[in-house]
């Protein structure tokens, strides 16, 4: 094939791909090849009715020859037997009820007061005799009466002294003075540091955290009776218990001035790195 020949073919469409090798002469391609006209002139015509509709009463009178009916509205009609005409306000009559009369009532001057004298209360005994007693001026400790010797002076006698409170052996959760460790907390800290031994089975399961162990500091300031009041397990409770029966003595606390038992707390970290 020349290449006039090849110029001289026309471009196929999408249809006459689709429908190559088959029957065109089926509905299927004729509906889609002529899709596009019949789209184009559905279009118009509703656009062309849609513009009709508003002219269609113009149209209508024009074909007819008559004008098109103005829209109907309501017709008014003069009507001389009513006549309107504004109602002045009704007055409602206010109804004043008199005040009674004022009676003036003649006022009684007050009889003065009479004062009347009580009767002379009756002596008591008792206040007789201490009145007399106060009277009298041969009263006090230098006075001798006739035939009387000298009255005897008065002694004071002490109440005995309470015997001291015996110690306790039941252990202060809080005392005056707090047992300490030798150096103080910082000093606590880095003998726990450096005595605990870190659990080979918590290195490998990567356990972690805190041990609060609880003990008592007795009046010597010996560590008694430590126990685990919150552990995390893999051996740390039994590694924090051993460091804390390694602690030296406390200085003890002390309770009004004595030496006492008291409870101590100490957490007790174990962090893997």
């Amino acid at each position: 094939m020349t290449a006039l020949d090849l110029r001289g073919l026309r471009r196929a469409t999408l249809d006459e791909i689709i429908f190559e090798h088959r029957n065109q002469a089926y509905g299927a391609f004729e509906l889609r090849r002529t899709y596009e006209q019949r789209l184009k002139r559905s279009v118009a015509g509703m656009l062309l009715l849609c513009a009709l509709i508003p002219l269609y009463p113009v149209v209508s009178g024009w074909l007819t020859g008559t004008e098109a009916p103005a829209p109907a509205g309501p017709v008014l009609t003069p009507n001389e037997d009513y006549v309107l005409t504004e109602m002045p306000p009704i007055e409602v009559p206010v109804t004043v009820t008199p005040a009674p009369p004022i009676t003036h009532v003649n006022t009684k001057q007050f009889t003065p007061p009479r004062v009347i004298r009580d009767a002379a209360p009756e002596p008591v005994a008792a206040l007789t005799t201490m009145a007399q007693a106060n009277e009298a001026t041969n009263l006090g400790p230098t006075t001798v009466t006739d035939g009387a010797e000298t009255p005897a002076t008065l002694s004071v006698v002490e109440a005995p002294a309470a015997a001291p409170a015996e110690p306790s052996d039941v252990p202060l959760a809080w005392s005056e003075q707090m047992p300490e460790f030798p150096g103080g907390l910082e000093a606590l800290r880095l003998f726990v540091a450096h005595h605990t031994k870190f659990p080979p089975l918590a290195i490998r399961n990567s356990v972690e955290g805190k041990v609060y162990v609880k003990f008592i500091v007795d009046e010597t300031g010996a560590v008694q009776h430590p126990e685990v009041v919150r552990g995390i397990g893999a051996g740390c409770d039994e590694a924090a218990l051993a460091v804390v029966r390694a602690l030296p003595r406390f200085t003890p606390g002390r309770q009004n001035g004595r030496a006492v038992k008291v409870y101590f707390s100490l957490p007790v970290s174990f962090v893997v790195r």
